[in-house]
Parts: C-alpha cells; sequence; structure tokens
C-alpha cells in the first residue's frame, strides 16, 4: 500500500522525536493523529471517558472504544521516542498524559512557558533582516519563530505578521515597503503573497545592483585605459625629449668636429693664390733670367763667339 508524504511523517509512519525538535515533532504529531484517526487525536486531547480498570466486564460500549483508542494513541506516541525519551512516560496510563509530560519537560511550566512566550515575543519584535541576507532566508528565521509561539500557544494575526515583515526590512526597502503599506490591507494580504512580492521585488535589485556593477566595471575599465593612454603619452613626450637632446647634442658635435677639422687644414685658395703669385713672379724672373743665360750661351753666326747676339 503506497504511503502519502507529510513531512518527515508518512500516513503509514508518524514523525520521529529525539528531543530537541518537540515544537515541530509537536506538530507533525498532531497532523498524523487527524490523518489516521479523527478520534485518535481526540482522545489525545480529551482523555478517555472515566471508568473503572479492574471492572472491564462492566464497561460499556463506549467505554471500550474510548480504551482501544487511548491504547492506540499510546502506542502511536511512544513509538515515535528513542528508548530514553520512552523511559521518561513509561508510567504513564493515559496518551493525555503522555502528551502533557513531554509539554511539561520541553516547555516547561505554565510560569516557565510564560517566560519562554516573553522571550520569544522580544525576540521577534526585534527581528530584523541581517546584512547579505535574501528574502527567502530572512522568512525561514520568522517562520522558525513563529511556529515556537505556536507550538506554545501564542498565535499572532495575519495583519501582525505582514507587519512585522515589512518593518524587518532594511531602510533601502522603504519605498517598497511604503507602496504595499498604501496599496494592500495588510489585515486581509496572505502572508505568502506579501513575500512572492518581496522575492520579485528582491530579484529587480539584484538587476539593477547587476547593471551598476557592470557600470562601474566599464568606468573603470575606460579610466584605466585613459591613464595608460596618459602614461603612455607622457613617456612617450619624455623619450622624445631625451632622443632630441641626444640628437641636438650629437648634431653639436659633428659641428664642432668639423669646424675644428677645417681649422686644422690650410685655407685651400689662399695657398693656391699665394702659390699662383710665387710660380708667376718665379716665372717672370726665370724668364728674364734665362732669357740672359741663353743669350750668353748662344754662338754668334758671324764671328763664331758666344754672348755675341745680333740685336
Amino acid at each position: 500500500m503506497a504511503s502519502s508524504s507529510f513531512g518527515q511523517a508518512t500516513l503509514n509512519h508518524p514523525p520521529i522525536f529525539i528531543g530537541s525538535n518537540y515544537t515541530a515533532w509537536k506538530k507533525r504529531m498532531k497532523q498524523f493523529m487527524w490523518g489516521v484517526d479523527e478520534e485518535l487525536w481526540l482522545i489525545v486531547q480529551n482523555g478517555p471517558i472515566q471508568m473503572d480498570i479492574e471492572d472491564q466486564q462492566t464497561w460499556s460500549a463506549a467505554q471500550k472504544k474510548s480504551a482501544q483508542l487511548n491504547q492506540r494513541a499510546m502506542h502511536v506516541l511512544q513509538s515515535t521516542m528513542n528508548p530514553d525519551e520512552a523511559d521518561q512516560v513509561e508510567n504513564c496510563e493515559t496518551a493525555k498524559e503522555i502528551w502533557a509530560a513531554l509539554e511539561t519537560t520541553y516547555e516547561g511550566t505554565s510560569n516557565i512557558k510564560e517566560s519562554r512566550i516573553d522571550l520569544l515575543m522580544h525576540e521577534c519584535e526585534s527581528f530584523n533582516m541581517l546584512d547579505g541576507e535574501g528574502i527567502h532566508e530572512m522568512y525561514s528565521r520568522f517562520t522558525v519563530l513563529v511556529n515556537k509561539l505556536k507550538g506554545l500557544g501564542r498565535s499572532s494575526q495575519n495583519k501582525d505578521l505582514n507587519r512585522k515583515i515589512l518593518r524587518s526590512l532594511p531602510k533601502e526597502w522603504l519605498p517598497k515597503r511604503n507602496a504595499i503599506e498604501e496599496a494592500k490591507n495588510l489585515s486581509t494580504l496572505p502572508i505568502n503573497e506579501l513575500i512572492g512580492s518581496l522575492l520579485n521585488h528582491e530579484h529587480v535589485l539584484k538587476q539593477v545592483g547587476q547593471e551598476d556593477e557592470k557600470r562601474k566595471k566599464n568606468l573603470a575599465f575606460k579610466s584605466r585605459v585613459i591613464d595608460y593612454d596618459s602614461d603612455n603619452e607622457s613617456d612617450f613626450d619624455k623619450e622624445f625629449a631625451l632622443v632630441s637632446k641626444k640628437f641636438h647634442r650629437m648634431l653639436k658635435y659633428k659641428n664642432d668636429q668639423k669646424r675644428l677639422s677645417n681649422e686644422s687644414k690650410p685655407n685651400y685658395y689662399d695657398h693656391n693664390k699665394s702659390g699662383y703669385q710665387d710660380r708667376l713672379l718665379q716665372q717672370q724672373t726665370g724668364l728674364f733670367e734665362t732669357g740672359q743665360q741663353d743669350k750668353e750661351s748662344q754662338a754668334c753666326y758671324k764671328y763664331g763667339k758666344f754672348g755675341h747676339i745680333r740685336a
């Protein structure tokens, strides 16, 4: 036979009680018993019909049925416990006594219970969304508080829960909070609808945040590119100035070398001019002297003597 899933329990298997999960177990155990047999839970809540245990022969049909339901309920409750938990309720004679014993153990006496309620109410009133926390995580924490209060018999109205959730939102959610309070009736607004609206707004905020982050990254990248170009331009100017300085230094050096080289050589024009004049003088003098010598070395045709030239 197939069984229907019901949290940690199914219609064939009750939820397991381990001590630390009493509040959740209590709620699911009640649901389980209602699902199996409505009268099974009523026997836990109200107890069996009063009867003489020693004189079963005198029981009515209703008393027999009540006793049978009580035994079934006790069996269901004890079957969910580990041995240590079961030992604590071993002397209980009715399912109602078992249920009450567990309440006293894990919820305390009425005074302790009221103290726990006060602490939880204060925690609920001061409840706020944590930094970096999402709507889903916030609502999960809030639900745990609400369920603990319900387990202690303290329930809140729908409008109070809605207001507490809206008040828990950070200041950047203030426009959304005001819009919901103005447009919705918090007394009739289902809490799931409120959470759905907040989740949708959270998604929009994330998209806007991602776009802003992308825009900031683009601006940062452009800024780095501009800085890089500016640095490169500055470096280029420095390098160009250095090369220009070296070029002028080299040009000056070459000019100085050329000037020194020119100063160390004789002036070709002056030299040629002086040589020309010297040669001209020598030629003029030489021609005169040569002519004179030629006359003295030539013999006269008529007389046959040297130096005797016909005029």
